[in-house]
């Protein structure tokens, strides 16, 4: 009996040591930008494979026992794990944890253009990682020199009305984007008004007024 039980010890241990494995070469970790490199190999010969992400499926090229595939990582806690078959079935990796410990959100920009003597405020989606419905709030700074009407607050691109004469000075205008999350991204723009021209802020030349007046501590 002794010895039948010594044979299937020995039996495990050389299915142990030779059995398939495939390996993900990252730890579990918080991260802090949501795309990822996952890297793995296998000690098998195989030509591809699969790698989950939250349950959802990656297929990947396996090139000299190695593969890498790119993720894109959602908020919070991210299961990744990769499925390779050989000759004998389907062999799986150990789980890996990744978290993401930020709000993932889009990212706006405003800008504004001057078409006769109307001032248009205008948004560009720079990046909507979630690819979520978004909505749009305009806002004027209620220290502008002048407040006008904004058309349309909840549009994408809308103008400015005046009623009155502008004055010389800075005016602007913030723009809230929310996503269906209930995350807010901001953005904030301005035109200047000088000498009965209306100058709109570019952001690859200019600077606000205040900024020749700021102090600077070190």
């Amino acid at each position: 009996m002794r010895f039948c039980y010594y044979l299937l010890l020995q039996f495990i241990f050389v299915l142990t040591i030779f059995a398939s494995e495939v390996t993900l070469k990252k730890k579990d970790a918080v991260v802090w930008s949501r795309t990822q490199i996952i890297n793995g190999e296998v000690d098998f010969t195989a030509s591809n494979g699969i790698l989950y992400l939250n349950s959802e499926p990656n297929i990947f090229s396996i090139v000299s026992n190695s593969f890498s595939v790119e993720l894109n990582l959602r908020e919070g806690i991210n299961e990744i794990y990769a499925e390779v078959n050989d000759s004998s079935g389907a062999v799986v990796s150990d789980t890996l944890f990744l978290t993401v410990d930020f709000k993932i959100k889009p990212e706006v920009y405003a800008y504004i253009s001057v078409e006769g003597s109307n001032v248009v405020l205008h948004s560009e989606i720079v990046e909507n990682p979630e690819q979520n419905i978004l909505t749009y709030f305009w806002n004027q700074d209620e220290k502008n020199p002048v407040l006008g009407g904004i058309a349309d607050q909840s549009s994408p691109f809308t103008s400015v009305i005046y009623n009155t004469g502008l004055i010389p000075g800075e005016y602007y205008f913030d723009l809230f984007v929310v996503d269906a999350d209930n995350d807010t991204s901001k953005a904030r723009t301005y035109f200047t008004y000088n000498d009965s021209t209306i100058i709109p802020f570019n952001i690859k030349t200019d600077y606000a007024a205040w900024i020749d007046s700021a102090v600077v501590y070190c």
